[in-house]
């Protein structure tokens, strides 16, 4: 929720699963009221060695819990890890569709060390 002047921002549609897919993605453990377990997925990978094998295996649990979180709502598609250890990041590429409209769109971040 943001505001300009007195008038409340209200992101609807696919602004609102980016943003509701990005809050989950970058939120820190027990961000979510009486749900400690929900949360925490960038911070986690901020610590994984950047090979091939823990990228592959943080794919999946990505997906696991984007099934868990949004599997009345949100399809993940498309997943892709990329590791650019110059830069001590890890770059998220995500395509997700929205089942009740059946459109799809990009969802796209990062998490530095």
């Amino acid at each position: 929720y943001s505001s300009i002047g007195n008038r409340p921002i209200v992101k609807q549609g696919t602004d609102a699963h980016v943003n509701r897919v990005l809050f989950w993605l970058s939120s820190k453990r027990d961000d979510y009221v009486r749900e400690s377990f929900k949360g925490g997925i960038l911070y986690d990978l901020l610590n994984i060695r950047c090979n091939d094998e823990e990228l592959t295996s943080w794919e999946q649990t990505i997906k696991e819990k984007f099934n868990n979180e949004f599997s009345g709502e949100l399809e993940l598609v498309y997943l892709k890890l990329t590791s650019n250890p110059k830069q001590k990041k890890i770059i998220i590429n995500m395509i997700v569709r929205d089942k009740l409209e059946n459109k799809t769109f990009p969802i796209s971040t990062e998490a530095k060390a």
